[in-house]
């Protein structure tokens, strides 16, 4: 929740916002991750697993909130 309200904060100052918080390189470290998930070798290192799926999470979160955010900015909402 804290990262939303960082996010929104940001938009309300795009200049600052936008010269901190690089979309292209969250949607690049997430597909990193979604492909370290797809391993077949995955869990055999339950503890790097966990990490793994707790960073895809973590970026998913991220990207889908830059998303909405950018919906509804552009919507004028």
């Amino acid at each position: 929740q804290d990262l939303r309200d960082e996010l929104t904060d940001a938009l309300a100052e795009p200049n600052t916002f936008w010269s901190v918080f690089d979309f292209a390189e969250k949607a690049a470290q997430l597909n990193e991750a979604q492909k370290q998930s797809e391993a077949p070798d995955l869990w055999d290192d339950p503890e790097r697993a966990r990490g793994v799926m707790k960073k895809l999470s973590d970026l998913q979160a991220v990207v889908e909130d830059w998303q909405h955010l950018e919906a509804t900015r552009g919507a004028g909402v």
